[in-house]
């Protein structure tokens, strides 16, 4: 009983001659042989994966045809030079050509920043963004007019002084994304806004309305006058290396092809 007591004992310690129980082999069993061409993932695939999966092949294909059809359709109806032209923005001149390029940036913005000396901030500086434009169709002559309400703040300012500057830059119609990069072209021109004398009137009115026609059906009651900017200087940026100095005269005599418009 004490031999017992003492072979069962929890505190007695195992001989080396301790025969431990054997346990089974791990059986390995071997893996199917796969054809090379053959993936782990096909080869346990079940058939609605397969299926799905040959359905997003086809669908990949699908759209890359259709992508080449779309494109072969834009090469055949548009020329090369009008497809370059939808994919950058409008053609522009050589930025050697400082007159042109500030014509041609006058003659494709519909809109700018005018800016006066404020009445109502006691002479402080006062921009405000005004619909303009320069001419009908191909003739443009490079004198921006505007159709302003007198009650607006830009009137009033140009009433007690007419001093104004004009601010236009390419971003305006996408042709660049980042206005202050020096490559895109931006200008401001400065002088005196006045308002057109009744003679002009018909000239203003044509070119005005022609492209924003909208502006026809503005209110009667709400005193809008037609004004044009008399350019005296020109400040001009369209790459690096600074401002490129340009006199009114250069501006006024330089000419814009149908190809640039």
């Amino acid at each position: 009983m004490r031999q017992m007591q003492s072979r069962h004992s929890p505190y007695r310690q195992h001989s080396s001659r301790m025969a431990f129980p054997k346990y089974p082999p791990i059986l390995e069993y071997e893996k199917p042989a796969l054809p090379r061409e053959w993936t782990v993932k096909e080869a346990y695939e079940t058939p609605s994966e397969k299926g799905n999966r040959r359905s997003d092949v086809l669908c990949l294909a699908a759209i890359f045809l259709g992508t080449l059809l779309v494109i072969a359709s834009l090469l055949a109806v548009f020329p090369q030079n009008k497809l370059w032209q939808l994919q950058a923005g409008p053609r522009r001149p050589a930025r050697s050509q400082y007159a042109q390029m500030a014509r041609w940036l006058m003659a494709k913005n519909s809109w700018g920043v005018v800016s006066t000396i404020s009445k109502r901030l006691e002479g402080a500086p006062f921009g405000m963004l005004a619909s303009l434009s320069d001419g009908l169709s191909s003739n443009h002559t490079g004198l921006p007019y505007f159709y302003l309400a007198e009650f607006d703040n830009v009137p009033q300012d140009l009433a007690q002084d007419n001093r104004a500057s004009l601010h236009l830059t390419e971003a305006q119609f996408n042709r660049c994304t980042e206005p202050e990069n020096p490559t895109c072209v931006k200008a401001s021109f400065s002088g005196k806004i006045v308002r057109v004398d009744p003679a002009e009137v018909p000239h203003a009115k044509s070119v005005v309305f022609w492209r924003h026609p909208e502006m026809a059906l503005f209110p009667k009651d709400h005193n809008f006058h037609f004004y044009k900017l008399l350019i005296e200087d020109i400040y001009l940026l369209d790459t690096f290396g600074g401002a490129r100095p340009l006199t009114v005269d250069e501006y006024f005599a330089a000419h814009l092809g149908a190809e640039l418009l």
